[in-house]
């Protein structure tokens, strides 16, 4: 019973990610449409890469606000500022008349994205029982995934309308998702980590039950409370969490590298590419308007189903690395495979229909490879890393940094496609190769340990040595000689 209560508390908190994934989806299905074309006087490539973009440049800002935020006002009602941002962002675009204000809406929903794609993984890390906490934490990626389903499909049905409601319906019923989620909110507990930062014991022991009392579990209770207790007794007498130490211990700053990079590396693997871009893709395979939305439509459920699989049997069975692994060697392959295709058999090839398909299939393979790897596990790894004092400001740099290369791939992507054809998907092989052998080589596991434990595997140094180190130098140096071996 504890762990279904936490588990339903978990998904109302990660259905942020339904409007993270709904965007990507209207998106890419708004800007291939014929009337918002017309309407919008044909943007050009560079045009299109701006209205994407700016989504993800507020992103950016908002995941760095999230990261003061989270730790001042709590994690729940930091959800709640980037629901309600999001609502507003998504009321502005779709009222939009003109291109600066549809990119103006876009900005303002990027921003209240940016702070939900934060502080969802980190409340649903901080709640979650560790048996299942890649399952919680990576509920942002699967719900990301259903909302990118619905996205898709409406837009492949919404190209059926005339006029402006071809693309004014996708975009408002953003505000449908934004307004569930705000209301949603006031049904969850405080995280009881924050509650303890906020030197409330009893309010914190109380969410905790709250969340995880099954009714037999009095003793595991206590224990989880005690270290949780102990843990952020010795974090409250050190000075607030400053950007500075991220990086000011060798441990730590092995952590916000880590953090930092798969992020960064999520990105790399040019699902968002994709995800923003795929109807021009399936166009470079000689498909039509409405197939090549149907197409889209077709491609989005893939990963919700696959990231089921990997959340609910291979991230806390199997553990982080391997998929990371696994994941970056298909995604490697499955970009290498389309180059070769769309070099070989381009749209205007008379008898390229089966080679095109097989370019479908290839984009379908790549979807399998990073919704069971990348796609929840980013969200896990750069939440799970931190001590309690330094989660939300690490967390926030993290995303950030997804959000700067979501930037840079939305921006370039249109770009890069046209001018570059397939050709394009070599950069994104070259990057998944690159992902494979830094994962193999500086990553740990760290499947099945409590968030203290996991301080303990870092050497972490950013809050107060474990028991027995002290001020003992030969002792410190023995812990830093340990984790760098």
């Amino acid at each position: 019973m504890g762990k279904a209560k936490t588990f339903l508390i978990g998904c109302i908190v990660g259905s942020g990610g339904i409007l993270f994934g709904y965007d990507q989806g209207i998106i890419g299905s708004t800007i291939a449409q014929p009337t918002f074309v017309d309407y919008f006087n044909n943007p050009t490539p560079s045009a299109q890469g701006g209205i994407v973009s700016s989504f993800s440049g507020g992103a950016f800002f908002g995941a760095i606000a999230a990261g003061y935020l989270a730790d001042k006002i709590s994690r729940k009602r930091t959800c709640m500022v980037g629901a309600l941002l999001a609502l507003i962002g998504s009321a502005i675009q779709t009222g939009g008349v003109n291109i600066g204000m549809l990119i103006a809406g876009r900005l303002i929903a990027g921003l209240g994205l940016g702070v939900l794609t934060m502080v969802i993984p980190m409340y649903n890390a901080e709640i979650a029982h560790p048996s299942v906490r890649g399952l919680l934490a990576g509920m942002l990626q699967q719900m990301l995934s259903f909302g990118f389903v619905i996205a898709n499909w409406i837009g492949y049905g919404a190209s059926f309308l005339s006029g402006e409601k071809a693309w004014r319906l996708g975009l408002g019923l953003q505000i449908v998702w934004a307004a569930l989620l705000f209301a949603g909110l006031f049904l969850v507990p405080y995280s009881p980590r924050w509650l303890l930062m906020q030197n409330r014991p009893e309010d914190a022991k109380a969410s905790l039950r709250r969340l995880h009392y099954d009714g037999s579990n009095d003793e595991w209770l206590e224990a989880e409370f005690r270290e949780m207790s102990d843990q952020i007794a010795l974090e409250n007498t050190q000075p607030k969490a400053r950007l500075p130490d991220l990086w000011q211990t060798r441990p730590v700053l092995k952590r916000t590298l880590l953090a930092v990079g798969i992020q960064a590396m999520t990105q790399m693997t040019g699902i968002n590419v994709i995800n923003y871009y795929g109807p021009q893709m399936y166009a470079a395979l000689g498909y039509s308007d409405h197939d090549k939305l149907l197409i889209n439509g077709l491609y989005g459920i893939i990963g919700p189903i696959v990231c089921a699989f990997a959340l609910l049997f291979l991230v806390d069975r199997v553990g982080r690395k391997t998929p990371l692994l696994v994941g970056s060697f298909l995604c490697a392959v499955a970009m290498a495979a389309e180059a070769a295709i769309q070099k070989e058999y381009p749209a205007t090839r008379a008898d390229g229909a089966a080679a095109h398909k097989a370019g479908v299939g290839m984009i379908a393979v790549f979807s399998v490879a990073f919704s069971f790897s990348f796609g929840p596990i980013s969200w896990i790894y750069s939440s799970e890393l931190w001590s309690t004092r330094t989660r939300a400001l690490g967390i926030s740099t993290a995303t950030a940094a997804n959000w700067a290369f979501n930037v840079l791939f939305g921006q370039t992507g249109s770009l890069g496609l046209t001018n570059l054809g397939w050709s394009y998907y070599l950069a994104f092989v070259a990057f998944n190769v690159f992902n494979f052998v830094v994962i193999l080589v500086f990553y740990p596991e760290t499947k099945g340990r409590s968030l203290e434990a996991i301080a303990e595997l870092f050497g972490d140094y950013d809050s107060p040595p474990a028991k027995g180190v002290g001020d003992d130098e030969s002792a410190n140096k023995k812990l830093d000689e340990e984790f760098h071996n």
